[in-house]
């Protein structure tokens, strides 16, 4: 379940939003100070974190959750934040803005907008964080492969669709013949061609493959 972070000074105002997320399925965790949300940024996973703007330092100027916004950035700028004011202004609503806030919600919030809000921010950081990983996945496996010209890692897929990638490999890779691979970026095309050149073409045809990797967006 996702994971949001919520943080307000006032007990009443975090046993509301508990009751509210808790409906929705969301994980809650709470904090009542700048210190308290910082500790726990620092140690759980988080999917949103929702900060009011005024604490004890005073109650109306928003600046204390400005700081504690942008030290928030500076820690993990893929975090989304969601700040909320009862003392909103078209100015404070733009300098949280630009500080890095996702959205802004004004006290007493709406409760639907609220949720949709989160939910919107849920999906937008879980989209993040594929996007990373399969970047990731995709740099390793182009580390694996010698720029000398060297063998690579053997490229090992489990699942069926992989299946039918290998079996063509399999049978393209003997043909004398130009191989044109279409997919997304970072789909890993670049990884399929140099495994198809490098594991069963001989090293001179291997070359051609990796020349025309820039050819053109969406294909190798």
């Amino acid at each position: 379940m996702p994971r949001i972070l919520v943080a307000d000074d006032q007990p009443d105002v975090l046993a509301a939003l508990r009751l509210l997320l808790k409906s929705e399925r969301f994980t809650i965790e709470s904090a009542s100070s700048p210190a308290g949300v910082l500790k726990a940024v620092d140690s759980q996973e988080l999917d949103v974190v929702l900060i009011d703007l005024n604490y004890a330092r005073d109650t109306t100027s928003g600046s204390e959750g400005l700081d504690l916004l942008t030290t928030i950035q500076s820690k993990d700028p893929t975090l989304p934040v969601v700040v909320m004011t009862a003392w909103g202004s078209v100015d404070l609503a733009v300098e949280a803005m630009r500080r890095g806030a996702r959205d802004f919600i004004q006290k007493p919030w709406d409760n639907a907008r609220l949720l949709t809000v989160l939910r919107t921010q849920v999906e937008l950081a879980e989209a993040l964080r594929r996007g990373e990983r399969l970047e990731a996945e995709n740099l390793a496996l182009r580390d694996s492969v010698d720029p000398a010209g060297a063998k690579p890692v053997r490229l090992i897929a489990a699942s069926p669709a992989m299946d039918a990638v290998m079996n063509l490999v399999l049978r393209i890779g003997p043909a004398d013949a130009n191989v044109l691979i279409f997919g997304e970026n970072g789909t890993g095309k670049e990884v399929v061609g140099a495994h198809t050149s490098f594991i069963i073409l001989p090293l001179d045809k291997a070359d051609g493959v990796r020349q025309c990797r820039s050819a053109g967006r969406g294909r190798v």
